[in-house]
């Protein structure tokens, strides 16, 4: 059974051999590259000196593990960040929902900035199951996007899109989802 857990969650999770590069760029904490399990951790010890309120991100991934990401946008809702994005896809913008305030658009760091969702691999199967552990995985995802947008507009929206087809969101959906809460302005 155990191995049966572990099969079912390495297919939902997708779990990359490759962590997130963190590194600080001009008073940025830039994440890149594929979100794996460590990251939270890491980028915690990253912010040992970091005040909350002062802390501003840029997301530039192409998703990776869902309850990573979730932990990572727990983190940076309790520093009340400010997040950027480049390419932020999948479970990356599970991160970027983590920002205080959550800019749409490209910034000075990264060009070609968008936000591509989709359902999460295998959802079919964790929506039919009644398997308590498949269904503790997608209620967590849904108590966690209601806690960072306020409604399942998000969720409910993010599980329409298959997972073969992930496509980015446009600025009416970003800001009316609550998936943004501002955008880059010229100087």
């Amino acid at each position: 059974m155990k191995y049966l857990y572990a099969c079912i969650l390495a297919l939902l999770l997708g779990a990359p051999a490759q962590a997130a590069n963190m590194y600080w760029q001009d008073g940025v904490l830039v994440l890149d590259d594929v979100i794996v399990r460590g990251d939270a951790a890491y980028m915690r010890d990253m912010l040992n000196n970091t005040p909350a309120g002062q802390l501003r991100v840029h997301l530039a991934s192409r998703g990776g593990d869902i309850e990573e990401s979730q932990a990572l946008g727990a983190l940076l809702r309790q520093y009340n960040a400010t997040v950027t994005h480049g390419y932020c896809a999948s479970a990356c913008v599970l991160t970027f929902l983590g920002g205080t305030t959550r800019i749409l658009g490209g910034t000075d760091i990264e060009d070609g900035a968008s936000l591509a969702v989709h359902q999460p691999l295998a959802t079919d199967a964790y929506l039919r199951s009644t398997n308590p552990v498949m269904q503790h995985a997608v209620k967590q995802l849904e108590d966690y996007v209601r806690s960072m947008t306020g409604s399942l507009d998000f969720y409910t929206f993010m599980m329409g899109i298959p997972y073969e087809a992930p496509r980015a969101l446009t600025r009416q959906e970003a800001f009316g989802l609550n998936v943004v809460t501002a955008e880059v302005t010229a100087p």
